[in-house]
């Protein structure tokens, strides 16, 4: 049923899945479910696929599940970056050691309940918090605005300024983090799209040189 990737199977591989914890385990439920989500991508149904991937990231939130939530992440993330309805779609993971990165993740998930201050959505990574509570809930567009003007940096999110400071006064006594972020001392570098492991989607993308605008 999975291989054919007919629609009338979804219900069925569903409900095997569901019931097996979504766990990889000996009735290979869950490995159907997810070649059934696969099959129904390469076959032209990228909604139908997404929507799977998606509700298995969703779930799948215990240590014990995590195979299943990988798998689903390479399904919708289709070799990290893809083109999904006129938007970007990536699920890289953070780039450990990359300085000053802006990370994006839903603050509002179980499984980042533990993150230090430092570590949430629009914050310079390990350098200044973010103020939280201005991300709109999961499944609904957030508009963000990130400002670098020299050492200066400013987050804007939803219209909320969530981040505004100087990267280089917050870490002449040392960063918050303890470590040494060589990259602050860096005038020039690469924009990257960041999250958390989970699926993001980007659109509307403008970036604006400051230095020509004055």
């Amino acid at each position: 049923m999975a291989n054919i990737a007919d629609a009338s199977a979804k219900e069925i591989l569903s409900l095997a899945a569901e019931k097996a914890g979504y766990f990889y385990e000996k009735t290979n439920a869950v490995q159907s479910y997810l070649l059934f989500a696969k099959r129904m991508g390469e076959e032209g149904n990228i909604t139908q696929s997404e929507s799977i991937c998606l509700d298995l990231i969703r779930k799948c939130t215990l240590k014990e599940q995590t195979n299943t939530r990988i798998a689903a992440l390479g399904i919708e993330g289709k070799k990290d970056i893809q083109a999904v309805q006129r938007a970007i779609v990536t699920a890289t993971q953070h780039a450990e050691g990359k300085d000053e990165s802006s990370k994006i993740l839903d603050n509002t998930a179980s499984i980042y309940k533990n993150l230090k201050e430092y570590q949430y959505h629009g914050s310079v990574y390990g350098v200044i918090p973010a103020k939280r509570g201005y991300l709109k809930p999961v499944g609904e567009w957030n508009s963000q605005e990130v400002i670098a003007k020299g050492p200066n940096i400013k987050v804007v999110l939803n219209g909320a300024i969530i981040v505004d400071g100087n990267i280089e006064e917050a870490g002449k006594n040392g960063t918050i983090d303890g470590r040494k972020h060589p990259g602050l001392k860096q005038t020039k570098g690469h924009i990257g799209f960041l999250g958390h492991g989970s699926v993001v989607r980007f659109r509307n993308i403008r970036i604006k040189n400051l230095i020509n605008s004055i």
